[in-house]
């Protein structure tokens, strides 16, 4: 699994690969937690950058990242979702850019669906370098 990502790494570098993925839009409100996915958890497994945590969906439309840590380098990072593991084609922004000067370290982020988003848009999340592509560590909801 590692020498993926480091291909991985190797061809966006090479390719200067940029993803697309839409930029997160106003978050909803006056949400249910009616859905049967309320509750699950995803672990983060960190690849790259010191990435870890754990997301909880907490009602219809937020997701918190509970003892979040991440290094804060990369290039253009945002918190993904999507509805498979093809990040590339059917992924959702969840924020803008959280790359920063200086580290989380077991912070709780507070996510809200941005409008247009559903949690059957929510299967994965990926703390993603959409400058080069790159998966700083991802986790499935279960």
């Amino acid at each position: 699994m590692a020498g993926y990502y480091k291909l991985s790494l190797v061809l966006a570098v090479v390719a200067g690969c940029n993803l697309q993925v839409p930029n997160a839009g106003p978050p909803q409100t006056g949400c249910g937690n009616d859905d049967p996915r309320v509750g699950q958890t995803a672990v983060l497994q960190g690849y790259f950058h010191g990435v870890s945590g754990m997301a909880r969906i907490v009602d219809n439309c937020t997701i918190v990242i509970e003892n979040f840590s991440y290094d804060g380098g990369g290039g253009e990072v945002h918190v993904i979702v999507s509805p498979d593991s093809d990040y590339r084609n059917n992924a959702k922004s969840l924020t803008g850019q959280i790359a920063q000067k200086g580290s989380y370290n077991n912070v709780t982020m507070t996510l809200p669906l941005p409008a247009g988003v559903t949690l059957d848009d929510v299967h994965n999340i990926s703390i993603m370098c959409l400058s080069f592509g790159i998966n700083f560590g991802e986790g499935t909801f279960q």
